[in-house]
């Protein structure tokens, strides 16, 4: 039953940490581009 449900949450996890890549490869992206204007 934990296994079950710490699964679950793993799962939850792997799934919203691609669009937190995402963010932070964005943000990094912006002040990159502000820093070399």
């Amino acid at each position: 039953m934990k296994l079950a449900i710490i699964d679950s949450l793993y799962a939850v996890v792997a799934s919203k940490i691609p669009e937190r890549v995402k963010d932070n490869l964005d943000k990094t992206t912006n002040a990159v581009s502000l820093l070399h204007r």
